[in-house]
């Protein structure tokens, strides 16, 4: 169970850091093209952040998860069912509207 552990928080270090730099380079391109302040791209944008965001605290919450897996030798299911439906959750801003 332990190896899940490390596995769980190298995979939660690599979605949080991965959605961050994505995160960043979308903010950068609209920027740069001027589209970002146009009242059609804010809802856009605005569903695009929340679901960085909420795959952020996925992310966060498997790193939790993981280091609870390293350190007790089983998995938190409360931390595992929050996970799941936060990522449900941005997934269901991206592609429910």
């Amino acid at each position: 169970m332990k190896t899940r552990g490390w596995i769980g928080l190298i995979a939660g270090v690599f979605l949080v850091l991965f959605v961050a730099g994505l995160w960043i380079w979308v903010a950068l391109l609209a920027s740069h093209q001027g589209i970002a302040g146009e009242q059609s791209a804010q809802a856009f944008f605005g569903r695009t952040y929340l679901a960085f965001a909420l795959v952020m605290v996925a992310g966060l919450l498997g790193i939790a998860n993981g280091i609870w897996q390293i350190r007790l030798g089983r998995p938190n299911r409360v931390l595992t069912t929050t996970v799941l439906i936060v990522f449900i959750a941005a997934l269901g801003t991206v592609f429910l509207n």
